[in-house]
Formats: C-alpha cells, sequence, structure tokens
C-alpha cells in the first residue's frame, strides 16, 4: 500500500540517516520508475555503500537482511558469473543491481547509466562513490571495466 519512494524512506533512507531526498524518475502517469533512475547526492550514495560494506548493518542496527546483501552480491546463474560468457560481451557477474568484477575480491559495484558508480570493497573497508555525466552507453564496456579496475587498485593501495 506504499509507494516505492515511501516505502525506501521508511526501510532504509531514514534508518541511516539520509541527508537528501532521493528522487525517482517517473512516467507519465507518476508512476516511478524503480528499474533505475533512482536519483541521490553523492554523499548518500556513499551511505548506502558503507550499508552493504557492513553486510546491511548501520551502527549496530540490521536494516538490510545479511542473507538479503549476501544473495544480492552473488551471481546464481552460469550466465551472471563474471569472466568470459559466450553471449555477452560484458565480463562483471551480477547480482541483484550489483555488478561483480572479472577477478572478484570480495567487492562489488552499482553502476549508474551516466557513470555513477557505488564501489564496495568489504574486505578493505572501502566505499567509493562517484558520480559523472558521460554521453548515454557511450563506451559502457570499456569504462565500466577500467572504472572497476581503478578502484580495485584504489581499495588495494588504502
Amino acid at each position: 500500500g506504499k509507494t516505492p519512494s515511501e516505502y525506501l524512506e521508511e526501510k532504509i533512507w531514514k534508518q541511516i540517516g539520509m541527508q537528501s531526498d532521493a528522487k525517482w524518475l517517473v512516467d507519465d502517469e507518476d508512476m516511478e520508475l524503480v528499474f533505475g533512475t533512482l536519483n541521490v547526492t553523492l554523499r548518500d550514495y556513499a551511505r548506502f555503500g558503507r550499508l552493504y560494506a557492513n553486510n546491511g548493518n548501520w551502527d549496530g542496527k540490521q536494516v538490510v537482511p545479511a542473507q538479503w546483501v549476501n544473495a544480492s552480491t552473488t551471481p546464481d546463474a552460469p550466465h551472471l558469473m563474471p569472466g568470459e560468457k559466450p553471449l555477452s560481451k560484458y565480463k562483471m557477474g551480477y547480482g541483484y543491481q550489483w555488478w561483480i568484477p572479472e577477478n572478484p575480491k570480495g567487492d562489488f559495484m552499482a553502476l549508474g547509466v551516466y557513470g555513477q558508480y557505488i564501489y564496495v570493497n568489504p574486505a578493505k573497508k572501502v566505499v567509493i562513490a562517484q558520480t559523472s555525466a558521460f554521453p548515454f552507453w557511450k563506451d559502457e564496456l570499456e569504462t565500466n571495466d577500467v572504472t572497476m579496475a581503478w578502484f580495485q587498485y584504489l581499495a588495494d593501495y588504502l
């Protein structure tokens, strides 16, 4: 009985102290497009990454079930595994809106269409949030692979 925004605000946004309202794009009937199109500030992207880096726990409170965090960041079918795939040029693996690098180190990343990223490496306690503005689908595969490699390098360096 709630809109996606109301549910998100109650279950996550208020629980982890997000600073700004999130905005979803809507269709011509004001229905939120929840397959993507979520607009969030950089700081709140980082908070969301921190929530996942801590297995769904926020300052001692389990906000998202740990089982969900694990399931959402673990590919569960052959065509979703990281690496070469016969029917795809994409080498990253895929969970529930989380991408897993070709050479995973327990890390994963959310990808936005114009270059928004949330990189999470729980083992290294690293979260990187990035906003960008590059053209839609311009060199998407190469850009995402290079970005993932850069984030992995930074996490290892730190």
